[in-house]
């Protein structure tokens, strides 16, 4: 991997972005230079891997950062997961919830990511990206994070973590870990949002 950046984003759409595509649609010409331009500043900096932390409904285009990938030799690395309830696609998986076990499907999507290809590739996931809200972790949250841990610990691959500004660091690392998560594979995102001092020596705690 050489020398990596562990949380980035080649590009990034708001959820629901999808609906906007007659006057905000994909430029991939203008995105491809602008993402070209991007490795050539970490090439400057020694940067050898880039881990994107896009998730599925955000955007995530693996089609693309393979492109992004081929034409730099850079190596960059794709994540599967969700963001946080606010800012996500969760009216889908609540909608499924009525007649399905959404563990089951959100554990399944995770592993077959990880180990077969992504939406009919052979682009296969590096690591499992994971987020919950301001103070709180919701029910349906909390539903990602328990397939994520079982989906690790068959995998053995890295979780991230999106902490919106700067909360639940520790309960993050706690239901994870409850959940059979090995701590030496959780990365907790985001923790410059918070300046306490015990809140971050209490996310250590956890062996995260």
């Amino acid at each position: 991997l050489g020398r990596t950046l562990m949380h980035e984003h080649f590009l990034f759409g708001f959820c629901g972005f999808q609906g906007d595509a007659t006057l905000g649609g994909f430029k991939e010409e203008e995105y491809t230079r602008d993402c070209l331009k991007a490795v050539e500043d970490a090439r400057a900096y020694g940067i050898n891997t880039i881990v994107d932390a896009t998730t599925n409904e955000c955007g995530r285009n693996v089609r693309f950062l393979k492109k992004i990938s081929d034409m730099t030799g850079m190596n960059i690395i794709c994540s599967t997961g969700y963001y946080f309830q606010a800012e996500s696609a969760y009216a889908y998986w609540n909608f499924r919830r009525g007649f399905a076990n959404i563990e089951e499907e959100i554990y399944e999507m995770m592993v077959t990511e990880l180990t077969k290809g992504i939406e009919g590739t052979d682009i296969k996931a590096g690591v499992i990206k994971l987020a919950s809200s301001f103070n709180e972790i919701t029910p349906t949250e909390e539903i990602f994070f328990k397939a994520a841990a079982r989906a690790q610990k068959e995998t053995g691959c890295v979780i991230i973590t999106h902490t919106q500004l700067g909360t639940m660091g520790p309960e993050q690392a706690q239901l994870l870990i409850a959940n059979g998560a090995d701590p030496s594979k959780i990365a907790i995102g985001h923790m410059c949002g918070s300046t306490d001092v015990d809140y971050h020596e209490a996310v250590l705690r956890q062996g995260v």
